[in-house]
């Protein structure tokens, strides 16, 4: 129990960050949407993909690997540390020499052309940083520093928007101010993050062949499903952007953004599940809280969806206008491949932690098969809703699979991920208990201590 109540503890503190930050977050976003008005939003939107979309494919799953040979302990921090924020430095700047290239080129649709050179140049110029801040990350969450993980989180979801308040609705600057957030998001979030790593790691200068054979053996293996998962939950922006004007890209980011807070809960406990499961060699435990943790998170997410669908029905056209309240339906679209890509997401991080990451890439593929036949075919014959469409059928065919290939991995055991029980209720409720018992007890010794 001691093991499932520090994960829990883990996942309960990454959790309250995220529902802390989430709130503001979106809040700004509404405010600043209709004070940039679709077309400069959907530039903003388009720019802010670079980092969310082109940089994680570009690691070629370096990041994942650098985890997972930290969390199972095949590797410790320090000695590989500065290794991997080379690599991140490495990787950012490819990102941003090929996404320049396509700009340059005039390879980037409707969208890209509509973005100046003096709006494109300083994302480019910071994407070096982000990568630096991404790998960063991925020693920080193998390590199990779990406090450290909290932080960049809080600023990864914090920076943006205070970044847009201060820039964009205080300081009226506009998209120009929109961009600027963009590039000192990243400047202070690769400060604060390489900060950390140095002092809690003390980087020793030391080049490990080994360790970089096995990180991208490993995150290659799961690079194509990283691959796959970025084209079904990315792509559709950039498909958009690229054969519509940025308009309609500014509409259906605030859909996504809205929906995809669907997802804080089930990431919040899949980060310290990741360490706990790759380093218990035995099957049948490894089944257990997987299962127990998707019955207990399909409940939890059913549950916010249909509040979150009834109350932005009523809010978005009152506080976006009519330019906006096309997002309504599209949120109504987009909600049942949201809710259901929970159970892919956490059975892919059952995959990968298992040191079976071909399987996560076998379910994303499927999934990216479907998302790029259905953002190709609906997306210019549909605009929007076509892409909401081919988005959610995607999210369900990349669940359906990923149930299948539990279920062949699992067996002869069988396997019950949606059956929830008064059990499982207690066992989440005892674990939850128990995280705030140790909290408590923290809190007792160090007022102690004073």
């Amino acid at each position: 129990m001691a093991d499932h109540a520090a994960s829990s503890r883990a996942a309960l503190g990454i959790l309250g960050t995220r529902v802390g930050v989430y709130p503001f977050k979106i809040a700004v976003a509404l405010v600043v949407a209709p004070l940039l008005g679709s077309s400069n939003y959907g530039i903003y939107s388009f720019l802010l993909l670079p980092g969310t979309l082109f940089l994680p494919l570009l690691t070629f799953g370096a990041g994942l690997g650098v985890r997972y040979q930290v969390s199972s302990e095949k590797y410790e921090a320090g000695d590989v540390a500065l290794m991997a924020l080379v690599i991140g430095l490495l990787h950012g700047a490819l990102t941003a020499a090929l996404f320049g290239g396509l700009w340059q080129y005039g390879l980037l649709g409707e969208t890209g052309r509509a973005i100046e050179y003096e709006l494109i140049l300083p994302v480019l110029l910071v994407l070096p940083l982000q990568g630096v801040a991404l790998m960063s990350n991925r020693l920080m969450v193998g390590a199990s520093w779990f406090t450290a993980v909290n932080l960049y989180i809080l600023l990864n979801n914090l920076l943006p928007p205070v970044f847009l308040l201060l820039l964009v609705i205080m300081g009226g600057y506009g998209v120009t101010g929109a961009v600027d957030a963009i590039v000192a998001t990243y400047i202070v979030l690769a400060v604060v993050s390489v900060g950390m790593v140095v002092v809690r790691f003390r980087p020793r200068f030391r080049i490990e062949f080994r360790f970089l054979r096995l990180a991208y053996g490993y995150g290659l293996r799961a690079w194509v499903g990283s691959l796959a998962n970025r084209a079904s939950v990315r792509l559709d922006q950039l498909v958009l952007g690229f054969t519509y004007a940025p308009e309609l890209l500014g509409v259906y980011r605030i859909a996504v953004l809205v929906t995809e807070m669907l997802w804080v809960v089930p990431d919040a406990v899949a980060i310290p599940l990741f360490n706990r499961i790759s380093r218990t060699a035995d099957l049948r435990d490894r089944l257990k809280v997987t299962m127990l943790s998707h019955r207990v998170l399909i409940v939890v997410v059913l549950l916010i969806a249909v509040a979150l669908f009834a109350t932005c029905w009523w809010t978005i056209p009152w506080l976006l206008g009519e330019d906006y309240s096309d997002a309504r339906w599209l949120i109504g679209i987009l909600i049942p491949g949201t809710v259901s890509l929970v159970t892919s997401r956490l059975l892919n991080m059952y995959f990968n932690a298992s040191g079976a990451p071909e399987k996560a890439s076998a379910v994303e593929m499927v999934g990216a098969v479907a998302s790029v036949v259905g953002y190709l075919t609906l997306i210019p014959a549909f605009g929007v809703a076509g892409a909401a469409i081919a988005t959610s059928a995607a999210y369900i065919v990349i669940a359906t699979t990923a149930r299948a290939m539990f279920r062949r991995v699992a067996r002869p055991i069988s396997i019950n991920l949606f059956r929830t029980s008064r059990d499982d209720v207690r066992w989440a409720t005892e674990l939850v208990t128990d995280s705030f018992a140790i909290w408590r007890e923290k809190l007792r010794r160090r007022t102690l201590d004073r």
